[in-house]
């Protein structure tokens, strides 16, 4: 459906549009009925190099030719490309703050800030490593970036900005991880953790209300690959590499997961999931290039 393996996807809800970053386009797909809108051409794909600004129904595109893609909605409903930023580095996943309307592009290491106002770079913020993940809570005006040791040595962490003056408000050692989902409303950053000869994969669960420890919850799973948050209802979602969706309960307040968990098998592993909690739809992009909408019936 897709035409390539998707490495990043961003849903727009009240539009109830998918946007998803492939290695050479931007899809973007409408939810009812589900169909594909628009391709557009855009070379050069990262991974999560995709986010969207609900407040101005913007969404942007990283580009390794160094450029942010600004789509939005210019006539007849039909997204289109029409501003390419130019960063002068190579940008790799991408998010946005709702409140302030920065994008934020992470390159090496560093988080590289840019104005959804003027469509400009506004500064370019420090690293301890090599980031791969960033994501943004307009509510508490925190931003989140995960990464890794700048050395062997080193440990993997999470720093957390404030989102208004742009400086560091705690950087938090982790252990490796490969994905990230957060839970806007606890104000939890979830990672997943890959499995290794030694255990299955984890998800370590970050507190961001008190920018404390983390904390560790073991899953008996075979290699997550991808993981989504719906806080509404107190679920996670994670998939494996061996092609099965999980899903979870979430205590609320309290991180560790409930009792309940089913799992399904969706044929291909999950590179990118979205969860939209006011519809109960998960969004699925499979390394098939498939894009597969499931809704949540389940209690809760």
């Amino acid at each position: 459906m897709l035409g390539a393996e998707p490495l990043g996807i961003a849903i727009a809800p009240i539009r109830h549009r998918t946007f998803v970053r492939t290695t050479d386009a931007v899809v973007v797909v409408d939810w009812d009925p589900l169909a594909i809108r628009a391709t557009l051409a855009l070379a050069s794909g990262v991974k999560d190099g995709i986010a969207y600004d609900a407040q101005y129904g913007v969404a942007y595109a990283s580009a390794g030719d160094g450029t942010l893609a600004v789509i939005t909605t210019p006539r007849a409903d039909m997204p289109a490309i029409t501003q390419t930023i130019a960063l002068g580095v190579t940008p790799g996943a991408l998010a946005v703050d709702e409140r302030s309307h920065r994008v934020l592009a992470l390159s090496g290491s560093s988080v590289v800030v840019v104005s959804g106002n003027t469509r400009r770079v506004e500064a370019t913020l420090p690293l301890p490593g090599p980031a791969w993940g960033v994501a943004a809570n307009a509510a508490t005006g925190r931003a989140f970036v995960a990464g890794d040791g700048a050395g062997p040595r080193d440990s993997a962490y999470v720093r957390i900005y404030d989102l208004d003056s742009l400086r560091e408000v705690t950087t938090i050692g982790v252990s490796h991880a490969t994905s990230l989902a957060l839970d806007q409303e606890q104000n939890f950053l979830y990672l997943a953790e890959p499995s290794t000869a030694a255990h299955y994969g984890r998800i370590t669960v970050v507190d961001a209300r008190l920018a404390d420890a983390s904390t560790f919850v073991s899953f008996a799973v075979d290699g997550m690959t991808a993981i989504a948050v719906d806080s509404t209802h107190s679920r996670i979602y994670y998939g494996q590499q061996n092609g099965e969706l999980r899903l979870g309960g979430i205590r609320p307040g309290f991180v560790a997961p409930s009792d309940f968990s089913v799992s399904m098998r969706l044929g291909a592993p999950a590179r990118v999931l979205a969860a939209d909690a006011r519809t109960r739809r998960l969004f699925a992009g499979l390394a098939s290039g498939a894009l597969v909408l499931l809704e949540d019936r389940f209690p809760g």
